[in-house]
C-alpha cells in the first residue's frame, strides 16, 4: 500500500454513501474503521440520496434501510441529524444528505451549506451499489474538488475486498480484505427493509454448536451420514430408486420410506427408523389436512444434505471461520406472520455473502427457481449465490429423461428448471464442491 494512501486514510473522519438497493454494502464499509472510532463524537456519517426519486428506487426508503441497520447494531444512533432546509435543493436530515437530479450534471452537486459542512471533514465515499448517474456525479466531484483530502471506496463482492482508490497520487489504489467482518442474516433482512422479528428456522448451527438442544441428535446424525454414505456409492441407483419412487407416490398413511432404509441399511438405521416413525406419527396427530400427501424423502433429504455440509464445515478450520451460521428451514415472514418465503438451508458468511441452497428430491418449476433466485438476490444482492442439489450423483444425472413414469424423472425436471433459470446445481457426492466456493 502506497504510504501517502495510508496516510490518508487513517485521517479519514467521515463516512459517506451512497443509497442503494443492497445496503448491505454499505454496512460492510463501517468495518473498515476501528469500532472505538466510528462510536466516537468526532466520526460521522451520512447517506446520500436523490430527493426526486420515486417508486421502486425510493431513495428515501433506502437510506431507511440503512438507520434499521444502526438501529439494531453496536452503531446505534450513529447517523449524523443536522436540521431539515426545504428550501434548497440539498437537506441533511438524520444523516441524509438529498441532491436533486437536475444538479447531477454539474460539478457543484451540493449547495453550500452542505459543502461549508464538508469542508471540516476528510470524507471516505463508499459508492457501491449506487445509482450509475449520482455515482459519476460524486466520483466528479471528489477529484475536482476534494482529492487532496478525500478517498473513494468500491466493495467487489466477488473478490471479498474493499477497493480504495486516491484521485490526487499516482498509485492510485489499494485494496482490504474483508474476512473478519461479522454479518448476520438478521441484518441483511433489515438492510432490505425486512422485519426479522417473525423469522424463525428448525436448526441453527454456528462456531459455537448448535442454538438450542435438539432432541435424539445424534441418532438423526447418525442416520443422515449412513444415507449419505449409501447415496454416494457407485451401484446406489437402486436405493435411490426406491425412495424416489416413494416420493412420487407418496401417501400420508403409508410412509414408505423407514421400510426402504431397512431393507439396504439393516441394523445400522435401527434407532433412526424408530425415530422416522414417531416423527411421522407426530405430524399425523398434528396434521390438519389428514389426506394430504407427505414428502419424507424429501424432509429427510433436507436433513441429509445440512448435518453432512456440517461435519464438513468442522473438519475444516479455514472455512468454519468464514462462516457465521448455517440455518436449515429458515422460514421468512412478514410483519403480520404470513410467510413470504422458505429456505431449505442458508449459510452465511462473515463478510455479507449469503449461500441458499435448494434441496429437491421432486420436481421444481421454473417459478419456484427464479423465487429462489430472487429470494437470494434480495437478501444479497450481487453478491448472493443461489444453487440447487439433487440426491443423484451429478456424473449419472441424465437430462434428456422423457418418460414420466421413470422415478427419477421429475428430479432430473428440477436440475433442467434450474439451468433454465442460472441456478448452480450440484448432485448429492458434491457437497465439498459447494464448500469450495465459499
Amino acid at each position: 500500500m502506497d504510504e501517502r494512501i495510508k496516510k490518508k486514510f487513517e485521517k479519514i473522519d467521515t463516512l459517506i454513501v451512497l443509497a442503494t438497493e443492497n445496503q448491505i454494502v454499505n454496512y460492510l464499509s463501517l468495518f473498515l474503521f476501528d469500532k472505538k472510532y466510528i462510536q466516537s463524537e468526532n466520526f460521522k456519517i451520512y447517506s446520500i440520496i436523490n430527493k426526486d426519486a420515486i417508486g421502486k428506487f425510493n431513495n428515501y426508503k433506502l437510506h431507511n434501510r440503512f438507520v434499521n441497520l444502526f438501529k439494531n447494531s453496536v452503531y446505534k444512533g450513529k447517523l449524523q441529524n443536522i436540521t431539515e432546509k426545504e428550501e434548497n435543493s440539498i437537506l441533511i436530515e438524520k444523516g441524509v444528505i438529498a441532491v436533486r437530479v437536475e444538479n447531477l450534471n454539474s460539478i457543484d452537486i451540493f449547495e453550500p451549506e452542505i459543502i461549508s459542512e464538508l469542508e471540516k471533514r476528510k470524507v471516505l465515499w463508499n459508492v457501491t451499489g449506487g445509482q450509475r448517474k449520482l455515482t459519476i456525479a460524486v466520483q466528479k466531484y471528489i477529484s475536482e474538488r476534494r482529492k487532496e483530502t478525500d478517498l473513494m471506496a468500491y466493495f467487489d463482492g466477488n473478490e471479498n475486498e474493499f477497493s480504495i482508490y486516491d484521485f490526487e497520487t499516482e498509485a492510485g489504489m489499494f485494496t482490504t480484505k474483508s474476512n473478519e467482518k461479522l454479518v448476520n442474516l438478521e441484518e441483511m433482512l433489515l438492510s432490505l427493509g425486512i422485519n426479522t422479528k417473525k423469522n424463525i428456522e428448525d436448526i441453527k448451527w454456528s462456531s459455537n454448536g448448535y442454538d438450542k438442544e435438539i432432541k435424539d441428535l445424534e441418532i438423526i446424525k447418525k442416520g443422515c451420514e449412513l444415507v449419505l454414505k449409501k447415496l454416494n456409492e457407485e451401484d446406489s441407483e437402486a436405493f435411490l430408486n426406491e425412495l424416489l419412487e416413494s416420493n412420487r407416490l407418496c401417501n400420508v398413511y403409508d410412509n414408505q420410506v423407514p421400510k426402504i432404509l431397512e431393507k439396504y441399511l439393516g441394523n445400522e438405521v435401527e434407532d433412526y427408523v424408530r425415530f422416522l416413525k414417531n416423527r411421522h406419527i407426530e405430524y399425523l396427530e398434528k396434521s390438519k389436512n389428514k389426506k394430504s400427501k407427505v414428502n419424507e424423502f424429501g424432509k429427510i433429504f433436507e436433513d441429509i444434505v445440512f448435518f453432512g455440509l456440517i461435519d464438513l464445515i468442522e473438519k475444516d478450520q479455514e472455512i468454519k471461520k468464514k462462516i457465521v451460521d448455517v440455518r436449515k428451514s429458515y422460514k421468512v415472514r412478514d410483519e403480520k406472520s404470513k410467510m413470504i418465503d422458505e429456505l431449505d438451508i442458508v449459510i452465511t458468511l462473515k463478510d455479507g455473502k449469503l449461500i441458499v441452497i435448494e434441496c429437491k428430491t421432486g420436481s421444481m418449476t421454473g417459478d419456484n427457481a427464479k423465487s429462489t433466485n430472487y429470494t437470494t438476490y434480495m437478501l444479497s444482492g450481487v453478491y448472493g449465490m443461489p444453487l440447487l442439489i439433487v440426491p443423484m450423483i451429478k456424473g449419472k444425472i441424465v437430462l434428456e429423461l422423457k418418460d414420466k413414469e421413470d422415478s427419477y424423472y421429475y428430479c432430473v425436471k428440477s436440475v433442467k428448471s434450474a439451468i433454465r433459470c442460472n441456478l448452480e446445481y450440484y448432485g448429492i457426492d458434491k457437497l465439498k464442491d459447494i464448500l469450495k466456493t465459499l
